[in-house]
């Protein structure tokens, strides 16, 4: 991808590749699955003016996701 560099974490659920995550001026996932895309608009919608990494459950009956959030002035949380 130009201007990306992968950091070769790909996303996986039940033996699904569901996105990758990539490194440009801040961390994002490049989601392949339309139910994660939603998932990760919904969620920068909410938390609008941070970075939002979204991680899944290793399988697929796990109906939660983590985020986790920064920005240039927030730490982590």
């Amino acid at each position: 991808m130009a201007d990306h560099d992968f950091t070769g974490r790909l996303v996986i659920a039940d033996g699904k590749l569901l996105g990758v995550r990539v490194l440009t001026d801040a961390r994002s996932t490049v989601w392949f699955d339309a139910g994660m895309q939603a998932v990760q608009q919904h969620t920068d919608s909410l938390l609008p003016g941070t970075v939002n990494i979204v991680s899944v459950a290793p399988r697929a009956e796990s109906k939660w996701v983590l985020v986790r959030l920064y920005s240039d002035i927030e730490p982590s949380a």
